[in-house]
């Protein structure tokens, strides 16, 4: 359950500072398949922006830093996203409609000097905490947990040099965390799962070395898991596949041999999958947002500009 407390904090400022444009597309309520959130520099520099199921785009926030990858709290009351908008990226929660963001993370340096980093939030199934990834103490990310009010920010993997754990997606029941690391070797990225405090690693895809597995989504039922990779032997694209939660059975779900599809995310119903396309090297095009069934077919883009439309996250529905 989620803490009152962040509630109380965020959710009375929403209906002041809900723009009326925002009120009219939330109004509208969203499917499953085409009610979003996405990260867009159309205005400059990169903030959130949310698409209702008519096709209404309007920004969620304003500013002159980055806001990006936001994803939505379990209910869809609330949004989890990255922000350098105190001088490097943190985690920050704020209402699903816009207003006030609450900040969980505050870093600044990393022990050898560089500029600490906390990116790529996901949502306990009980709305309680977020895992996310960070370098805070050096060298590479790692897997990191906080509580919902940011206390008990807890380490969950240590690797060696050079080796990185990051992209948690958290199970619909709870028991696992799964996240990409290149832990196999340095040109050979695959997709692993771990219980929520650290324990019981297991590698779920395995590969050939140069072979990148990425962007782990878990199924609403728990029983698949959708992600990225090179495997399909383009050698310049990344396709969709989806796999059993064991790693079984990996099957491709797109095949563009134009544009490079990455960070599937799956609709509330399993139905569909929201995903990122981004140029490869023949087509010229920028980011967009598109969508597809389960099974690869109906694909179509849902969110196109001349900027770049990234980092999708469907609206879960009821």
């Amino acid at each position: 359950m989620l803490r009152p407390t962040l509630y109380a904090v965020l959710l009375p400022l929403t209906a002041a500072l809900l723009p009326i444009s925002l009120a009219a597309a939330a109004a509208d309520r969203p499917t499953a398949a085409t009610a979003v959130v996405f990260t867009s520099d159309r205005d400059g520099d990169s903030d959130l922006y949310y698409r209702s199921r008519n096709g209404v785009v309007v920004a969620l926030t304003r500013n002159d830093a980055s806001d990006f990858g936001a994803v939505y709290s379990p209910d869809g009351r609330l949004l989890a996203f990255a922000s350098d908008r105190d001088g490097d990226e943190e985690i920050f929660v704020m209402p699903a409609t816009g207003g006030r963001a609450f900040q969980l993370t505050r870093n600044s340096l990393t022990p050898d000097g560089s500029p600490a980093r906390d990116l790529a939030p996901t949502w306990s199934p009980d709305g309680a905490r977020i895992a996310f990834a960070s370098n805070r103490q050096g060298g590479e990310p790692e897997i990191w947990v906080t509580d919902l009010d940011g206390d008990n920010q807890t380490r969950l993997t240590t690797t060696e040099p050079f080796v990185f754990d990051t992209e948690p997606s958290w199970s619909p029941d709870g028991q696992f965390i799964a996240f990409t690391s290149n832990r196999v070797g340095d040109s050979n990225v695959e997709i692993f799962r771990m219980r929520p405090d650290g324990s019981d690693v297991r590698r779920l895809t395995t590969t050939a070395d140069g072979i990148s597995d990425s962007g782990p989504d878990w199924s609403p039922d728990g029983t698949r898991v959708a992600f990225a990779s090179t495997r399909g032997g383009q050698q310049v694209s990344q396709d969709l596949f989806v796999m059993n939660a064991d790693g079984s059975q990996v099957r491709a779900v797109t095949g563009d041999p134009v544009l490079d599809e990455v960070f599937p995310k799956w609709t509330s119903d399993g139905a569909q999958l929201i995903f990122q396309t981004f140029a490869g090297v023949v087509s010229g095009r920028s980011e967009d947002v598109w969508v597809a069934d389960a099974d690869g077919s109906n694909r179509r883009a849902i969110v196109t500009s001349p900027a770049a439309d990234f980092l999708p996250d469907p609206r879960p529905t009821s």
